[in-house]
């Protein structure tokens, strides 16, 4: 039996290359320049010289750097830029490396070109069901839905990024009329005086003042600064490449989740922040009532409920 087994790996090297072959003899179009890996399993003999492929499904994400990653795809774009792709985790990846093609491609045509991907491990990232928790994440979306009037039922169609975004700049459009409440120059003047005392933990300083910032403009207090950073961290630890192995390995995200430690890890977040998120409302809600509030972002909306 064991002397079959190169016998079956060579046939499933054959069967793979000439799919690959049938599959893009179709394609019109002109091939993306970029990286096709260095491969210890695959080597091609093409006219007559030895070639280079890169891992089958992984392609060359044993080029990519864990940390740093920005220089190696500089150092791409300087060989094949300023447009190249990149095949990872069996995905194509592309780069624009000029602000003239990033411009033409999602300012000129940006309702063909300016989608998101979805996070895989973030619970609803890109809002599907209506939930709007991270706008930086969300991409043009839409879901249908039926409700019944009279009897008949009547299909609407939700476009959750587009309302979310109204809701932002309408948000935001009324604080910078009163110059931001001069928040982020009052956090500005205390950052200049922290940092000129003791700059070696810059990094921080920078995330300090970035915190409290938002959490004045957002609740009008900066009592929830350190609970912001951390809620920020294991977001972006969840979103990263190099955090949650998941977003790179997504087939290990059909493991079920009473078996997979980073989906439980991932819907444990979402619950703290989801209760986190709801005890501070409650709480400037209640403010608001007694009269202490402050000036903050959410308070025409709050002003409403708490109306209501």
């Amino acid at each position: 039996m064991s002397s079959l087994l190169p016998l079956y790996f060579l046939g499933v090297l054959v069967v793979f290359l000439a799919s690959r072959k049938y599959l893009s003899r179709g394609n019109t179009y002109r091939p993306i320049p970029g990286p096709k890996g260095t491969s210890l399993l695959l080597i091609a003999i093409k006219e007559g010289t030895l070639t280079k492929l890169g891992l089958p499904w992984l392609g060359s994400v044993n080029q990519v750097p864990l940390l740093g990653l920005w220089f190696k795809f500089k150092e791409w774009n300087d060989i094949y830029g300023p447009f190249y792709g990149v095949k990872l985790m069996g995905k194509q990846h592309i780069f624009i490396g000029t602000e003239k093609i990033a411009s033409e491609l999602f300012g000129g045509r940006g309702s063909k070109y300016s989608g998101r991907p979805a996070v895989p491990t973030i619970i609803d990232s890109q809002s599907k069901y209506g939930t709007a928790e991270y706008m930086p994440l969300m991409s043009k979306n839409s879901m249908l839905q039926s409700s019944k009037t009279m009897g008949i039922i009547l299909l609407t169609i939700q476009e959750y990024h587009t309302r979310q975004k109204k809701f932002n700049h309408i948000q935001l459009a009324a604080a910078q009329k009163l110059d931001y409440y001069n928040y982020p120059s009052i956090e500005a003047k205390r950052f200049v005086w922290r940092i000129l005392n003791d700059c070696s933990d810059w990094v921080s300083l920078c995330e300090d003042m970035t915190s409290r910032t938002i959490c004045r403009l957002t609740w009008g207090t900066t009592d929830h600064a350190i609970g912001l950073k951390a809620d920020a961290w294991g977001l972006l630890n969840a979103i990263s490449p190099v955090g949650n192995v998941t977003n790179l390995v997504t087939p290990l995200l059909w493991i079920p989740t009473f078996l997979s430690p980073w989906k439980k890890w991932e819907r444990e977040r979402h619950r703290v922040q989801q209760e986190w998120f709801k005890d501070i409302m409650e709480g400037v809600r209640k403010t608001m009532i007694e009269g202490r509030a402050g000036m903050f972002d959410c308070s025409p909306l709050l002003h409403a409920s708490v109306e209501m």
